[in-house]
């Protein structure tokens, strides 16, 4: 994680639970608490919406620093692999000349890549893949990527106003297929991590709103 500068995870303040879950995966890997920033949420009555606005605002907050790269975590994603794993994993992908602008660490379902993997067998080249439970993005990428959700996010929020309910070809993990289409979206091999089993707000109440930043 050495070539990580900042660590953000979205949580609930009514889920302390996935607070210590979360919260415990960043201790296996050892993770410096400085590198670490909560987003913290309220709730919503559209989830969806709720959601792809706390990653608006992580990313907003890692364009602010200037840094160079970030990982935005979902507080149900847990590492499947061992410290050691993932650091090796990681280090032979960030010193690899491969450009990537989305380094996805999970996915789930079915996903089109390219295969065989390449870079040293870590990195498999995405097409389409849904969740945003962990991913990497560089200071480069993190401007598109955050007008792809602010698109997603305004189409969202119309839909709701005419129509009551949600439309979930908005939701972020949707509409980001629109990115990994066009940039350059990777998987690493093996996956360093997955969703945990416990209760999703996602479909039922959820509004992830970041308070580092104010509001437009």
């Amino acid at each position: 994680m050495d070539k990580i500068d900042n660590i953000y995870f979205i949580n609930l303040e009514r889920r302390p639970d996935r607070l210590e879950e979360i919260s415990n995966e960043l201790r296996k890997m050892e993770i410096p608490k400085e590198k670490v920033i909560r987003v913290a949420g309220l709730d919503h009555k559209f989830g969806l919406l709720g959601c792809v606005k706390s990653h608006i605002g992580a990313i907003r907050h890692f364009i602010s620093t200037g840094k160079d790269r970030c990982l935005i975590l979902e507080d149900d994603f847990q590492f499947t692999e061992s410290k050691e794993k993932t650091n090796e994993v990681l280090n032979k992908i960030f010193t690899s000349n491969t450009k990537i602008d989305c380094l996805m660490l999970a996915t789930v379902g079915n996903g089109i890549y390219i295969s065989p993997t390449i870079e040293k067998d870590v990195l498999q080249k995405i097409y389409w893949a849904p969740t945003t439970s962990g991913y990497i993005i560089t200071k480069e990428y993190a401007p598109r990527l955050l007008h792809n959700f602010n698109e997603g996010a305004t189409k969202l929020e119309k839909w709701i106003n005419a129509f009551g309910e949600i439309e979930s070809s908005f939701s972020l993990d949707v509409y980001w297929v629109h990115e990994q289409l066009y940039s350059s979206f990777y998987l690493t091999v093996p996956k360093l991590g997955k969703q945990s089993n416990s209760p999703s707000d996602i479909k039922q109440l959820l509004n992830t709103s970041i308070q580092l930043i104010p509001k437009d």
